[in-house]
């Protein structure tokens, strides 16, 4: 119960940095973006996930990830370990004059992933 608390606290402390950060009086998308992915690692196969975000005009971007995966000892029945790459071709929503969220991507995904079972 206590690893729980802790977790809402932290969630909480990090979505309220995040207003505060977000704060500008104007929109714009930027033409380099640094990502990283925390909840990366509370997905079926856990890892730490980075990704980088390259603006090539006003309405396009390219966006590509990349994970290590790994079971990080969490008790489960098959040690496994590999990585996941995404790459990414996004076309963001020309029908407004701000930049906004929407967008539409052709997508490549590869996964490899080892396991083997526990002795």
């Amino acid at each position: 119960m206590h690893q729980l608390k802790c977790w809402v606290v932290l969630v909480l402390v990090l979505s309220f940095c995040q207003c505060l950060v977000g704060q500008e009086a104007e929109l714009y998308r930027p033409k380099l973006a640094i990502k990283y992915n925390p909840l990366a690692f509370l997905a079926y196969t856990p890892g730490i996930e980075l990704g980088l975000e390259r603006s090539i005009s006003k309405e396009a971007s390219i966006h590509l990830v990349g994970s290590y995966l790994n079971d990080f000892d969490n008790g489960s029945i098959q040690n496994f370990s590999g990585y996941k790459l995404i790459g990414e071709y996004r076309f963001y929503s020309p029908f407004s004059e701000e930049p906004n969220n929407s967008f539409a991507a052709f997508t490549f995904n590869f996964k490899k992933v080892i396991a083997s079972g526990r002795t």
